[in-house]
């Protein structure tokens, strides 16, 4: 299926960026293994979105309830915009409730 393919293929990458960050710690180097690996990461997450959204039109789609890191989740979103916000000039900022839960 499709789908083997990319993940197999972000995976090499995955796995290519971790030998990469390992090896260049304490190099400017490092910070781009690292992002790779997020960037990855988050490839990987759309994936499988995308084969929920084909799971939910199959009828076939079973709900996890797990607890997760509102703020943590935030800051990887907003790492992925930063650097082209500003390239292009722009202020970016986030604001959140103070009662927003953790």
């Amino acid at each position: 299926m499709w789908y083997r393919d990319w993940v197999y293929a972000v995976n090499a990458v995955l796995g290519m960026a971790r030998i990469g960050a390992r090896d260049s710690v304490g190099r400017a180097s490092h910070a781009t293994f690292t992002r790779i690996q997020d960037a990855g990461a988050h490839l990987l997450e759309v994936i499988n979105d995308v084969l929920d959204f084909s799971k939910l039109d199959a009828g076939k789609l079973s709900i996890e309830r797990r607890p997760f890191a509102l703020a943590a989740v935030v800051d990887n979103a907003v790492s992925f915009v930063t650097g082209a916000a500003q390239l292009k000039g722009l202020r970016f900022e986030i604001t959140s409730d103070l009662d927003l839960p953790a």
